[in-house]
């Protein structure tokens, strides 16, 4: 089982590497670099003669590599089937996922950049990570022979966990919305929107404006679960809970400050890419 948890684990470390790539391919307007796929201007390998191609190619190599660690998963989670039935199964819709976020991605670029599949493909990608984390931590709980006490989490907590893992997607989702669909700098401005507390206007004339304006709406949202989460657990019996609610209230704060730098400088690429 520690071959499960190990190899989770870096599947979770290239996964990151992966979606920041992600980012950076976007960011830099490298998306169509290479306007086929699986190849690159009808080559195996990248031409370097073309602006941006090595960029959008190392994306695709990174992808290869976490497509063979989830492969690589999968095996062992069928090797050791016997000890978690649960790996098993959780290994087979990483799988499918694995699957699902290759062809988005093919199609992402086949049918030029369209929004909404670039919001998809970000969404299978958190999906999948989301998954290969869960079988790590079974993994490393089969490895302590540790079993979660189901009293740890209140109903109320379990609630308000949901909730903000809800909000969380739903943020994420927009924002690479407004990412791929040049809305980006809808709101020129932070905390007001081109100067205002809330947009004027129709949606259909200024949907750039509402979908920033949406995505910053979801951020308080979610800051505020968050933040919630994290004073109901300051003083929780399991140390885990009590680290990572702290950890997570800090992180949501520094995304904020990093998306606030976003309109006031124009959107500088590291800046985004860290956002991201």
């Amino acid at each position: 089982m520690k071959r499960v948890y190990l190899t989770a684990l870096a599947t979770i470390v290239v996964t990151l590497i992966l979606i920041t790539l992600g980012g950076y391919v976007r960011q830099s307007d490298a998306g169509l670099a290479c306007p086929d796929w699986p190849l690159c201007h009808g080559q195996v390998g990248p031409p370097l003669d073309k602006e941006g191609t090595l960029i959008e190619f190392s994306h695709r190599v990174v992808g290869l590599i976490v497509s063979l660690l989830a492969l690589a998963v999968g095996l062992l989670a069928i090797r050791y089937r016997r000890e978690s039935s649960f790996i098993l199964r959780a290994a087979i819709i990483s799988g499918f996922l694995i699957v699902g976020q290759v062809l988005l991605g093919a199609a992402v670029v086949l049918v030029e950049l369209q929004p909404f599949l670039i919001m998809g493909h970000l969404a299978l990608a958190l999906t999948f990570l989301a998954m290969i984390i869960v079988i790590g931590l079974a993994a490393r709980s089969r490895i302590r022979s540790f079993a979660a006490d189901p009293l740890a989490i209140t109903a109320g907590e379990k609630r308000l966990l949901v909730a903000t893992l809800a909000s969380l997607g739903a943020l994420l989702l927009v924002g690479a919305f407004a990412g791929g669909g040049g809305a980006a700098m809808g709101c020129s401005g932070w905390p007001l929107c081109n100067n205002q507390l809330i947009p004027t206007g129709d949606f259909a004339g200024m949907w750039q404006v509402w979908i920033i304006y949406v995505h910053r709406l979801l951020t308080i949202l979610t800051a505020a679960l968050a933040l919630m989460l994290g004073w109901r657990w300051r003083h929780h019996k399991v140390p885990a809970l009590r680290t990572n609610a702290r950890l997570a209230a800090n992180w949501m704060i520094l995304q904020i400050g990093l998306g606030a730098l976003n309109p006031l400088f124009l959107i500088p690429p590291a800046v985004a890419v860290a956002h991201l």
